[in-house]
């Protein structure tokens, strides 16, 4: 009798003893998820700062390259361009390439896009929606480590804008322009474009800048060709129109 109360004793000790294991084992694993949830929470967080201020490089740069807007009215759906862009200055020479696409047009005047900015580090590309003045609403992306696709709203207050972005980067009141018509040959073909030469050379406390770009109606955007130039600091920016094609697709927007 008392080896039988000693067994059952000790049976139920190691039932107690392996109940608490097994709940410190619970309990253990939650902390950890927890502990995983909030460290994922803090790095998608900067993660999605860092695809915010990326976006805000490949927008401007997409709707400004060659130093004016660029007219979008003018693509048709599933119509891209690719423009590579070169810039030099006394500490060396860089490149990169712009790829824009319209995805869609909406029924309110809202629109969707595919921007791509590839250079010698990689590439950054997004889906965006803009509204009727080429304000961005809302961005899509994949995310790099995880391969699936997130978004984000744009807060228009934050100096997003094309304006707030160029505002000063070259002076207001040009010299008049000269246009002749010329035939350009650049990697997209060869186009019968106008040929705008303007400059900017007795501003006060600024380079003298000559800036001439080469305009079509055949292209999508207008823009074939760009070289802007500035004194004394022997800067060159120059870009040409590489691709169009008419059969983009992307599955960043469905």
């Amino acid at each position: 009798m008392r080896r039988s109360s000693m067994l059952l004793l000790v049976l139920g000790m190691c039932v107690a003893v392996s109940g608490c294991m097994v709940t410190e084992d619970v309990i253990t694993r939650a902390v950890y998820k927890t502990e995983d949830r909030l460290v994922e929470s803090a790095l998608s967080g900067v993660e999605l700062n860092i695809q915010r201020s990326l976006f805000a490089m490949v927008y401007h740069q997409s709707l400004f390259f060659g130093g004016q807007q660029q007219d979008l009215a003018d693509y048709e759906e599933s119509e891209s361009t690719v423009f590579r862009v070169y810039s030099s200055d006394q500490s060396g020479s860089s490149w990169y390439e712009i790829t824009r696409a319209l995805i869609s047009r909406e029924s309110g005047g809202n629109s969707w896009w595919y921007l791509k900015m590839t250079g010698e580090d990689g590439s950054d590309a997004y889906a965006v929606e803009l509204d009727r003045e080429l304000e961005p609403l809302l961005v899509r992306y994949r995310d790099p480590e995880r391969q699936i696709i997130r978004e984000f709203t744009v807060d228009l207050s934050a100096g997003t804008s094309p304006e707030s972005q160029m505002s000063g980067s070259l002076p207001d009141e040009p010299l008049p322009q000269r246009s002749t018509r010329e035939t350009v040959t650049v990697g997209a073909g060869t186009f019968s474009a106008d040929r705008y030469e303007l400059s900017w050379e007795d501003v006060p406390d600024a380079p003298a800048y000559r800036y001439t770009i080469w305009m079509s109606d055949r292209v999508p955007g207008g823009v074939v060709k760009f070289e802007i130039t500035s004194q004394p600091e022997d800067e060159l920016l120059t870009g040409e129109l590489k691709q169009i094609r008419t059969d983009f697709t992307t599955d960043l927007v469905p």
